[in-house]
């Protein structure tokens, strides 16, 4: 008989859980957990007719001017002391995050407008009358506030995300340190919604010219021992304030300017530049790089690749392109053609989202897949859902009877780890191991 204290396991496994939704350098909440229970807070309000949370996002107007001026260090504690004024302002019943490099959001249950908006009046307020240590003999931030409130005709926490975004956007273009609430459902909305899917479609047009967009890595890792450095390259848009636009926002609105296959080629291309620059370091990474549907009719696409391989001296080995379920199903001779030249550069082929169409098996015998990522959703509480348990084991099950490395994907707790393992899946990716980050930093040996 073994008798085990569990008391550290405990100890361990809070540990863990407030790393994965905690904001290293603020204290506060971290980005993924906030737009969880954004997602969820959305949900449970398709079931009220009047609004139950509002949402604020707040970005300091004049940072990149501090951080220019005052320095890294100096601009870092400036975040700080902004975390700890926003802290002081809200309640037990608010959520408060770090958002992005100097934006944070706010989730509070409060939908009084006048209340609402006077929380947004005494934060720019405080946070422009604030005397910061580090930065007194420099120029002081202020900060624009956007309002939202939750309502049934919002879809889900990324479109009322966005509604409170644009409002902020509003209220910085006005000249900043105020506050402005997005309406819903409105005309006026929809006047705004244009005017900001104009804005941008020539922000996106603007990156696609002058290199304004930026690669993000996220590291893929071993469940059995494998210590290759496999990252995923992202995509991320910069807008005008230095802050990253929602990709699910503007890689839709790409899509609709016609403008996802130059998106992909300027992702492919820098992601090719990164790795040969990895590896001529003595880095053995390899990087999963996204395809788009739209990109699949481009009959240039595989001589394109071939010069950029060419350019940068990189090896096919070292690539595997990504494409999603739907894609590959949807333009299945375009994948065949364009897979049948990969082979021969030695390129590698991994599919997305996989395993909850009907017969998922069709891809696999049709098409030389060497990886499949598993569609996010299994992971949505796994570890309390004996269903899904049992469909991803069936999805990794046909995966590796084809010979085929399955990988895990949107891991944002520990309670899944196990399932994982005892599953057999081979590799997994998600923030509760590393958000993707512009370095590419992870240690796979401590894995």
């Amino acid at each position: 008989m073994v008798i085990r204290d569990q008391t550290n396991d405990r100890q361990l496994e809070d540990k863990l859980r407030l790393l994965s939704t905690q904001d290293s350098h603020t204290g506060l909440y971290n980005r993924q957990h906030f737009l969880s229970i954004l997602e969820e807070t959305t949900r449970q309000q398709q079931d009220q007719d009047s609004p139950t949370h509002s949402l604020l996002y707040i970005t300091l107007d004049n940072f990149q001017e501090i951080r220019n001026s005052a320095g890294i260090a100096a601009s870092d504690s400036v975040l700080n002391e902004v975390a700890d004024i926003l802290t002081g302002l809200t309640h037990t019943d608010d959520l408060v995050a770090r958002f992005g490099d100097h934006t944070f959001t706010l989730l509070t249950p409060l939908t009084d407008k006048q209340e609402v908006e006077s929380l947004a009046v005494r934060i720019c307020n405080e946070i422009d009358a604030r005397e910061y240590t580090e930065t007194a003999s420099y120029i002081s931030p202020t900060s624009s506030v956007g309002i939202a409130f939750t309502s049934p005709e919002i879809a889900g926490g990324q479109e009322f995300l966005n509604l409170a975004y644009h409002a902020c956007e509003n209220a910085r273009q006005q000249g900043g340190n105020q506050f402005f609430v997005s309406i819903a459902a409105t005309q006026q909305e929809e006047e705004d919604e244009a005017g900001n899917e104009t804005d941008l479609s020539h922000l996106i047009q603007h990156a696609l010219e002058n290199d304004q967009f930026k690669l993000v890595y996220q590291p893929i890792i071993s469940l059995q021992g494998d210590t290759r450095e496999n990252y995923a390259v992202l995509v991320r848009l910069i807008d005008h304030n230095n802050e990253e636009i929602q990709p699910n926002y503007f890689l839709k609105q790409t899509d609709e300017m016609g403008k996802m296959a130059a998106v992909d080629r300027w992702v492919i291309r820098h992601a090719i530049a990164e790795l040969s620059a990895q590896r001529k370091n003595g880095r053995k990474i390899n990087f999963f790089i996204n395809i788009s549907g739209t990109t699949l009719e481009d009959d240039t696409l595989l001589l394109w690749i071939c010069d950029c391989l060419r350019e940068f001296e990189a090896k096919g080995p070292w690539v595997i392109f990504q494409i999603s379920d739907s894609d590959a199903r949807a333009h299945l001779q375009q994948v065949q053609k364009l897979t049948e030249g990969l082979q021969k550069i030695k390129c590698q082929l991994s599919i997305d989202h996989f395993g909850l169409t009907p017969k998922p098996e069709t891809l696999l015998r049709n098409l030389p897949i060497n990886y499949i990522q598993f569609d996010p959703k299994f992971l949505d509480d796994l570890a309390g859902n004996q269903e899904k348990q049992d469909a991803l084991n069936e999805a990794n099950r046909i995966g590796q009877s084809y010979n085929v490395k399955t990988v895990a994907t949107g891991i944002e707790d520990a309670n899944s780890l196990a399932i994982l393992w005892s599953i057999g899946v081979n590799y997994i990716r998600g923030y509760f191991l590393q958000e993707p980050s512009p370095t590419i930093s992870y240690d796979f040996k401590q894995s």
